[in-house]
């Protein structure tokens, strides 16, 4: 019997969501075809209420929510972008720009456990663990991936650090928007306890990388597939 602090739920709440919100997607009313939405596909913790506050400030309905994306009632989505049926969305609306927004490793599960660990979005003592760290970047990496792959020869993909000084500014340009007046208005301040950083650095030495690097340059095949990204200026990384 596999012990608690072996245990990641978030793999299996993974799986069940992002089918769920396929199966949701086919049946809801999707508005015109025509629409030129915007679809964020980063992670959680990846810049997605910067890119809301940018979406918001040029008067695009945005909506920033880890629930339902009604795609018929707005313009712009982001959080928890790698939970979406993002080949789905490609297909239905053929004007549709796609952000992967993402940063350093590191720094993402550092967000992401303070996250968790808050009082209002607090993890059952011990599910906050090494196993859920490992896995959650491991499925990261899996979805940035699966996201290059399907998007090789197409031009309507913005790959972009968040961190990279100018990286807001980058994707209004892109996008053909006004710069944000305040790019990073969400950034997180707290630093992960002594415990949370040792697990961390535990489960990136388990999967053989270091904090500091961005998960997008580490493995050659990333490198490989970003390079067959047509030649739009899109990457900012």
């Amino acid at each position: 019997m596999a012990l608690l602090s072996d245990l990641d739920i978030y793999n299996l709440e993974y799986a069940v969501v992002r089918s769920r919100n396929r199966l949701k997607f086919f049946w809801e009313p999707k508005g015109d075809r025509q629409a030129r939405k915007v679809f964020c596909l980063g992670t959680a913790k990846s810049g997605t209420s910067s890119l809301h506050g940018l979406f918001e400030e040029n008067g695009l309905r945005s909506l920033h929510s880890a629930g339902n994306w009604p795609v018929a009632q707005f313009d712009a989505f982001s959080d928890r972008g790698d939970y979406r049926p993002f080949q789905a969305y490609e297909k239905h609306f053929p004007n549709a720009i796609f952000i992967l927004n993402c940063r350093p490793l590191g720094n993402y599960l550092r967000s992401l456990a303070i996250h968790r660990t808050r009082k209002r979005a607090a993890l059952p003592k011990g599910l906050l663990n090494h196993a859920m760290l490992k896995g959650q970047a491991i499925r990261r990496e899996t979805f940035h991936i699966e996201v290059l792959r399907y998007f090789v020869g197409k031009k309507n993909l913005i790959v972009v650090d968040i961190e990279k000084p100018g990286a807001i500014s980058f994707v209004a340009q892109r996008l053909g928007l006004d710069a944000p007046r305040n790019p990073h208005r969400h950034q997180t301040k707290i630093q992960p306890s002594d415990d949370l950083e040792m697990m961390i650095e535990s489960a990136l030495s388990d999967l053989g990388f270091r904090g500091s690097r961005l998960i997008l340059s580490d493995r050659p095949e990333i490198d490989a597939l970003a390079a067959l990204l047509p030649e739009t200026g899109n990457l900012w990384l």
